[in-house]
């Protein structure tokens, strides 16, 4: 019987290291999140870079940083009663100015159709966001070809700075839940600004107009 107490206790004790070190080391409550969302809005070009040199203990990983960030927006959306539709941009009216005036039986189904590509992205929007990312990263290296760095390095650039951007959209989101204003706009051209200068600051270490234009090249083909 004792042994049997000691066995129990010897895997409630290893499952709570297994799943200390899971949340520590994964999302970063031993101070890896706070160094990381507060380094990538000083500097995301320096956290990438130090990732990348092997300075990984003081960051969260950039993929697991991402899905972190996205799971809190989902979670929270969902907390407070909404689904992501109610927030993110519709294509009603994209499809009603499909509509000519003589209602014709084309732009009937043309309608139909832009409505049913509105349920599918909003129903898929996180496998969406996700299969963006690497293709960030490559339209970003491929703009800043004679750069050192490659692809692979360019997609860690991407989740970095495409989950930051995310804290932009919970703040959106959260004035939307209290005031009813949707501010898709304004959070669009944040995010922007912020990944075009993330771009800057890695690939070149500074800011300036010619990497702006290549940065912003590069995510217009995402």
């Amino acid at each position: 019987m004792f042994k049997l107490w000691t066995e129990t206790r010897h895997r409630q004790t290893n499952t709570q290291i297994i799943f200390s070190d899971f949340f520590s080391r994964i999302y970063g409550l031993d101070g890896a999140f706070s160094r990381t969302v507060i380094g990538l809005f000083k500097n995301p070009g320096t956290v990438t870079l130090e990732y990348i040199k092997g300075i990984r203990e003081m960051y969260v990983g950039p993929v697991g940083y991402y899905f972190l960030m996205f799971a809190i927006l989902l979670l929270l959306i969902k907390i407070l009663g909404f689904s992501v539709s109610n927030y993110f941009p519709k294509t009603d009216n994209l499809s009603d100015s499909i509509i000519d005036e003589t209602g014709s039986t084309r732009s009937q189904e043309a309608k139909v159709l832009a409505k049913m590509v509105q349920g599918k992205i909003h129903n898929n929007m996180q496998y969406i966001a996700v299969l963006m990312v690497p293709f960030a990263g490559f339209w970003t290296r491929l703009w800043f070809k004679n750069s050192e760095f490659n692809i692979l390095e360019s997609t860690v650039l991407a989740f970095f700075t495409h989950g930051q951007t995310i804290i932009f959209n919970i703040v959106g989101f959260l004035v939307f839940a209290i005031s009813g204003y949707k501010n898709n706009a304004v959070i669009v051209l944040l995010a922007t600004t912020y990944q075009l200068i993330g771009v800057s600051l890695f690939f070149t270490q500074k800011v300036n107009f010619k990497s702006l234009v290549k940065g912003f090249c590069a995510y217009v083909l995402v």
